[in-house]
């Protein structure tokens, strides 16, 4: 199970965290578990974290936890790496609207 360990301190990304696993129900945390381990393992975490829900996916959870679960790592880690200063936000795909 993910730890908030992998938050580092930073208090935004464990509001992201707390969200993602309170929301929406038991369903919501397992599709949590699974985004988190997914983007952890790869090294996104604490600042970096917080920088793709609020940079790159507007705050918006739900879509955040699709992004970690369904897009590409290195896709991802370009978004957050951004202008250098702040990442890029994500687009919708289609097929993100489906779920």
């Amino acid at each position: 199970m993910v730890s908030f360990d992998a938050c580092e301190g930073n208090p935004g990304a464990l509001t992201f965290m707390c969200q993602a696993y309170m929301g929406g129900g038991m369903g919501n945390a397992f599709k949590a578990e699974y985004a988190f381990q997914r983007v952890i393992n790869a090294g996104i975490k604490g600042s970096r974290l917080y920088q793709l829900w609020n940079d790159c996916c507007g705050r918006d959870t739900d879509f955040a936890l699709e992004v970690m679960s369904k897009y590409d790592i290195e896709d991802i880690k370009r978004h957050i790496d951004g202008n250098g200063c702040y990442g890029e936000p994500f687009e919708r795909r289609k097929d993100d609207e489906t779920d």
